[in-house]
């Protein structure tokens, strides 16, 4: 439970008046079920010896009415208590759930390679929520629990102390017993949210890839994988279960010989005179209030600990790394310079570390058109990501306009670089607000419709859109599922050219699209690549010829570079990529591995 109080403190600051509420209605709460054993006590000791006098009975209803008028009182209070720890354990949890969105946003891309998508959502919801219930059991059973049992303790002992230390005498060992109980039930729990974790990343995983699922006829397998995890998570929640089932038993125990000591010792001291029937029933409704707070411990210890996994996991997330921010960025337009020096990536697998690029030297000049060419694997796709600061090189240096990469202001370097990726993703919204979506101010609404369909037509796919009954307003689908390759291909070119970029970048962008669409959009290219700097990576030398200068990459290393002609005449490998496509080669794999050798 500290552990939580410690690491969260900040989200509970600005909640100090509903705690201090909750604390001070927990005590009045309490106060009046102490009262109500004093009152039973009253009825039976002043009033019932005096029913049969005058005001005998105006006595009974007086008092009957100050126990009504009492237990109208618990019950707004109770009301009071269920909407303040409710409302604040929910107001909690939404800012829990904003400061960790926040984070993953602002975590560096190489955050995710180390997270599944399914167990980031259920830390955003299942353990979120688990710290939510957290603190309403807190305040509603924990403190009002420990306030209770300590009170009740004390009323026990000037009710009757004989009776007292016989029943204290077993409080020990069920406190103790519970304590050891919880303890064991931490690691339980901590399984059982890590196994939680992985069944809703296979679900995930197996949701976004169903058609790649039934593409290859693997249902059964799949499902047979799913009923694993499924039955894992079964077994974790079943030995949670187990745990909890062996400490309600001891508080039965303890119940049932509280009520026979009562019983059986306080029935001779009521006749022999050492005690009253009104102190007697005192005491048996102290019994009840102790044996409530005891029943709530048990449940309340299981429940902190559950939540103490959880806020683990939320602060794996709360604590992630940030994208590496300069204390004075650089904010001005860019003119499209780039140059890397001795730049080189590398990443640490399962295996061990793997190089993608080494020392990199390149410059691009402003207005420059740049293709990159190179089997897959060969480190273009890093190269170009590591423009935006997507990625921070191992070693080495990049320079934009002069400037160091690291020292620009991240928002402004990204709103004037549009990165078309191989991977076209669409978000589940209209096409309109797709196209629309780098956009860094909405502006007047007739303006940006006329920019979305401007971009649209540039990426030569507003003639689709106006053939759909919705036309700019017709909703994709998830991941854009209602459009073929091609047209998510399109449609995320006309996004990157909506926000007008000073550097484009095409990440292989026309790999899903026909010949025809293809030349389609060679053909805008040549005019929207005018004094841009723009980088191409491509497989098709009929894209790569777009450009001003080719460079061919293999194995991380920047091979060979030049116009089309030059590297065709010059360079084996390159000449063999070319005539391969245009199919003038009769073994294309033999020949090419023999090119590789030859670089």
């Amino acid at each position: 439970m500290f552990y939580i109080f410690k690491h969260l403190s900040s989200f509970l600051a600005p909640y100090r008046k509903a705690f201090t509420l909750a604390v001070t209605l927990t005590l009045i709460q309490n106060g009046f079920n102490y009262l109500f054993p004093q009152m039973i006590r009253g009825v039976f000791d002043q009033v019932f010896p005096r029913i049969k006098e005058e005001k005998g009975l105006l006595l009974l209803l007086a008092w009957c009415g100050g126990i009504l008028l009492l237990g109208f009182l618990r019950a707004m209070i109770l009301r009071i208590q269920i909407i303040n720890y409710e409302g604040t354990g929910n107001r909690i949890a939404a800012d829990l759930r904003n400061a960790m969105y926040e984070r993953l946003h602002k975590a560096p891309l190489s955050y995710y390679g180390t997270m599944r998508t399914g167990d980031l959502m259920t830390r955003l919801t299942l353990d979120v929520q688990m710290v939510q219930q957290f603190f309403v059991f807190v305040f509603s059973h924990f403190f009002s629990c420990c306030l209770t049992t300590g009170s009740v303790v004390i009323l026990m002992f000037l009710a009757s102390w004989k009776m007292a230390l016989i029943v204290m005498a077993f409080l020990p060992v069920i406190i103790l017993a519970l304590v050891r109980f919880s303890r064991k039930t931490a690691k339980g729990v901590k399984d059982r949210q890590a196994q939680a974790g992985t069944l809703a990343a296979v679900l995930q995983e197996n949701i976004t890839g169903i058609r790649v699922v039934k593409s290859f006829a693997t249902e059964e397998r799949e499902i047979a994988k799913f009923k694993e995890e499924n039955w894992k998570l079964r077994g974790a929640n079943l030995r949670v279960t187990l745990l909890n089932a062996r400490m309600l038993p001891l508080l039965v125990l303890f119940s049932g010989v509280g009520t026979l000591v009562v019983l059986g010792v306080g029935g001779r001291l009521v006749a022999a005179g050492e005690i009253t029937i009104g102190s007697f029933m005192a005491f048996n409704s102290y019994l009840g209030l102790l044996v409530w707070p005891m029943w709530m411990l048990a449940p309340t210890l299981s429940h902190i600990k559950q939540a103490e996994g959880s806020a683990r996991r939320l602060l794996e997330i709360l604590q992630a790394p940030e994208e590496v921010r300069p204390e004075k960025p650089v904010r001005q337009v860019i003119q499209g310079e780039i140059r890397f020096e001795d730049v080189s990536f590398e990443y640490t697998s399962p295996e061990g570390t793997v190089t993608v690029l080494e020392r990199i030297n390149l410059r691009i000049a402003p207005g420059e058109k740049v293709a990159v060419i190179g089997l897959t694997g060969s480190g273009k796709s890093t190269l170009v990501n590591l423009i935006p600061r997507l990625y921070r090189p191992t070693s080495g240096k990049i320079y934009l306009d002069g400037i160091d990469l690291n020292d620009w202001d991240l928002d402004c370097l990204r709103r004037q670089i549009s990165l078309v990726d191989q991977e076209t993703f669409l978000f589940s919204t209209t096409i309109g607000e797709n196209i629309a979506f780098g956009a860094a101010e909405t502006g007047p609404e007739a303006e940006r419709a006329r920019a979305i369909i401007n971009a649209a037509q540039k990426a030569r796919i507003h003639d689709f859109i106006v053939s759909l009954p919705e036309h700019y307003n017709t909703i994709v689908g998830e991941r854009g599922v209602g459009l073929s390759g091609g047209q998510k291909q399109r449609v995320a070119i006309a996004r990157a050219l909506f926000t007008g970029p000073k550097i484009l970048i095409l990440d292989d962008s026309t790999s899903s699209v026909d010949p025809e669409t293809e030349k389609e959009i060679q053909d805008s290219l040549k005019e929207l690549m005018a004094g841009r700097t723009t980088i191409i990576v491509t497989q098709r030398m009929s894209m790569a010829r777009l450009a001003d200068r080719i460079i061919l990459l293999s194995s991380g290393e920047i091979k060979a570079e030049g116009e089309h002609r030059f590297l065709y005449d010059s360079n084996h490998y390159y000449r063999l990529l070319h005539d391969i496509q245009l199919k003038q080669v009769e073994r294309p794999e033999e020949e090419l591995l023999r090119g590789l050798e030859g670089l």
